[in-house]
């Protein structure tokens, strides 16, 4: 491990910078792991060659661009608001500049004062802070624009009057010494992402992921959305302080081997609709179309569970089994009446029971 990851962990522990699960409401929190996931997606199809996340360790989320020999982080401050933009006194704890009296301490515990705080910690690192929402920041720009209406924007390019007022700020909360050179550093940008409907949004664009990585599993987009969504959503989500950097490692990181791995874990699960369709054809007749759309609705869920690392080894050893001593299969109906008595002692409803059945018998085949 580098220095500069032991000098991520120490920054860690610092008051300003640490945050906690229990900060955020579990909205809040859901939305940062479903714009982490996006941001994963954006980082390999960029081909980054690694990069490692951390949650709420430095701020919200932070991204270093090595899980092992990191020269550069991003500090994020992922935020849902849901509705309205965001004010410049929401953000800074400041007055707008013509107001008569200012409180300049206010910006210590705004949410743009924390982001500063972070970045201000990092020494001999590339950092740049953001703060990432799914609504507006009003902010006027230089230019007579508004930080609302573009892309990305640094504070270097806001209007005049409240880049001096920041700067004051925070030369009087921190010292010019801390901030000299480095009030450029933060940016501004909205997420495409919104609050109520980010999961649907983040499968739609995972679906699109897929399938330039492995058409055959651009379908099984939700189920790998679900498989890294219980990798990170505990992440972070304790209160205590980690007590050393293996720990914040373990508890709060999810790098780009693990992503990588789940995008090969889709590639060990076979193309199954190409087949299925033959057999729940085979069906009809014998089934009525109810119970065959639950057999076809009860594969999908046993594929998205065995994604999400369900052990179901024994059960399929058992159905093997009882496959093996079954013999070829002719008519269909009769081979899943089969099955499903053979394996009512192990309390799945029967048509699990055929879904799973259909699944093992196409599995083999392929094998």
């Amino acid at each position: 491990m580098s220095n500069n990851l032991e000098q991520i962990f120490e920054v860690s522990k610092q008051h300003g910078v640490f945050e906690t699960g229990g900060s955020h409401g579990q909205q809040g929190v859901d939305f940062q792991r479903f714009w982490a996931i996006k941001r994963m997606m954006e980082l390999e199809e960029k081909g980054v060659e690694d990069f490692l996340i951390l949650f709420e360790a430095i701020q919200d989320i932070s991204e270093l661009n090595s899980s092992t020999q990191p020269d550069a982080i991003k500090i994020y401050q992922v935020k849902k608001k849901g509705r309205n933009d965001w004010s410049w006194n929401k953000l800074t704890g400041l007055k707008k500049p013509n107001a008569k009296k200012q409180d300049h301490s206010k910006i210590k515990e705004s949410l743009v004062g924390k982001l500063y705080e972070a970045v201000f910690k990092i020494k001999e690192m590339d950092v740049e802070g953001i703060f990432i929402s799914d609504q507006r920041c009003d902010i006027p720009l230089k230019n007579g624009g508004n930080v609302a209406t573009s892309n990305q924007t640094s504070v270097d390019l806001i209007d005049d009057c409240y880049k001096s007022q920041l700067n004051e700020a925070l030369e009087d909360s921190y010292g010019f010494e801390q901030l000299s050179g480095k009030i450029g550093l933060i940016k501004f940008d909205k997420t495409d992402f919104l609050a109520e409907s980010a999961q649907i949004h983040l499968t739609g664009l995972a679906y699109e992921y897929i399938k330039k990585k492995s058409p055959n599993h651009a379908a099984q987009a939700s189920s790998f959305i679900s498989a890294i969504l219980k990798v990170i959503g505990p992440l972070g989500a304790k209160s205590d302080q980690c007590h050393s950097l293996e720990e914040m490692i373990a508890e709060k990181s999810y790098s780009k081997k693990q992503f990588v791995e789940n995008v090969k874990d889709l590639e060990t699960i076979p193309d199954v609709t190409k087949y299925l369709d033959r057999y729940l054809v085979a069906l009809e007749g014998e089934e009525d179309f109810h119970t065959i759309t639950n057999i076809q609705s009860k594969v999908l869920e046993y594929y998205r569970n065995r994604l999400e690392s369900s052990d179901n080894k024994e059960l399929e050893e058992l159905i093997d089994h009882h496959i093996s001593q079954y013999g070829p299969v002719y008519k269909l109906k009769d081979f899943l009446d089969f099955m499903c008595e053979k394996i009512k002692s192990y309390g799945l409803e029967d048509n699990e029971v055929k879904a799973i059945s259909i699944i093992r018998v196409i599995e083999n085949a392929k094998a």
